[in-house]
Formats: C-alpha cells, structure tokens, sequence
C-alpha cells in the first residue's frame, strides 16, 4: 500500500485515509461455548492497543481505492467489484 499511495499527491491520500479510532488494550473474552469446535470455549485473550477505522469500507470505496492507486485486486474480488462470498447488501452501507 505505501507504494501505491506514492502515485497519489498528499491530498489524495489523505483523502483516502479513515478516521481511526484507538482501542486501549485489555483483556476480551473470545469464543462462543454453543458455537463450533474452533470457537470453543469463551476465553481470555489479551490484544495491544490498536487504531480501528471509525466507518467500514463499502465495495465502492474499496474499488475506487483500486483504481486510484492503481493496485491489483486481491484474488477473491470479482469482476463485478465485490468480494466472492459477502454479500452486497452488507457490504455497501
């Protein structure tokens, strides 16, 4: 990614840049005792803190992204500018 926002000026990538959110560290619970085997069981896990964009990516902001810095999709995008397997419902938002 640092390679593509090269071909971008400043004000473009910023453009491109989320508003991020820090999430202190801490300890979660993870898991689901009623899920599948590689959920099991609800367990602690400690995670650094870390920076979370504040919006998700739609399909649109991802395809534009692609374009705009003149990346490769990764494999699993498809022709039609959405990932194999998520719905588009979910995903444009």
């Amino acid at each position: 990614m640092v390679e593509a926002a090269k071909l971008l000026s400043q004000s473009d990538t910023a453009a491109l840049l989320p508003a991020l959110v820090p999430i202190p560290e801490g300890w979660f619970l993870m898991g689901c005792n009623s899920g599948q085997d590689n959920e099991r069981p609800v367990h602690r896990v400690w995670v650094d803190d870390f920076l979370l964009a504040a919006c998700q990516v739609t399909n649109a902001d991802y395809a534009r992204f692609l374009r705009d810095t003149r990346s490769l999709p990764p494999p699993c995008w498809n022709r039609t500018g959405s990932m194999n397997g998520v719905m588009r419902s979910a995903a444009t938002r």
